[in-house]
């Protein structure tokens, strides 16, 4: 199975370290993914990369526009140790597509499997699409407009965000203080969300989520 071992960032360790992130040296572990902070940038923000690993098959150097980068190794163990802002993994990954299908039919030639299709509000507009893949432990969500627009077709997809676990969302809103929001229903059922502000100093766009609530049907 091909997985996410390291997600790059257009950040400063020092950013992350404020936000209440552990940091050894550039590096933060959240699960079985590592970012790694490569220090702030004009020209990028956000994910600049990721680094995919898993079985022998061979990955290309960008998927419909993602920087990417392979490795071949043993499966990392996640670690489920939270940061003292109380987050302790990833739920989501999240990539901007102008075409869904064509960025689905991209992953599937990799034999990633699409495992759910989704129609309606998100990210604050009135009606997206979206695809839902497992990489490892990651579930990495493809969003984009309802209608394909003329002007954007050839257009690369990009990483737009991360959304991350911690187990209590009220002592992490405590934590951030006026920097996050106090949190709201998620799509899922029993789930809450919230958002890290960008005054925080990450370039990348952070939510942070309760975890999968068993037994709930969205």
């Amino acid at each position: 199975m091909t997985r996410i071992s390291y997600l790059s960032v257009a950040d400063d360790p020092q950013t992350w370290e404020k936000l209440g992130f552990t940091v050894d040296g550039s590096a933060v572990r959240l699960g079985s993914v590592t970012f790694v902070l490569e220090g702030a940038s004009e020209a990028a923000r956000g994910i600049t990369s990721w680094t995919l690993s898993g079985d022998d098959s061979p990955i290309p150097a960008t998927i419909d526009g993602l920087i990417t980068g392979s490795t071949v190794g043993a499966a990392i163990i996640p670690d489920a140790t939270a940061h003292p802002n109380g987050i302790s993994g990833i739920d989501h990954l999240v990539v901007s597509t102008p075409d869904v299908d064509r960025t689905v039919a991209v992953f599937e030639d990799l034999d990633w499997e699409c495992r759910r299709r989704r129609e309606g509000a998100a990210y604050g507009s009135e009606k997206m699409r979206q695809a839902f893949f497992w990489l490892g432990d990651v579930i990495v969500e493809v969003v984009g407009p309802e209608v394909v627009k003329p002007d954007d077709a050839s257009k690369p997809a990009t990483f737009f965000g991360i959304a991350l676990i911690a187990a209590d969302l009220t002592a992490t809103q405590s934590f951030f203080g006026d920097l996050m929001k106090p949190p709201v229903e998620a799509v899922q059922a029993g789930r809450h969300i919230t958002t890290i502000s960008s005054r925080g100093g990450s370039t990348l766009a952070i939510a942070v989520m309760n975890p999968h609530v068993k037994g709930a049907s969205e």
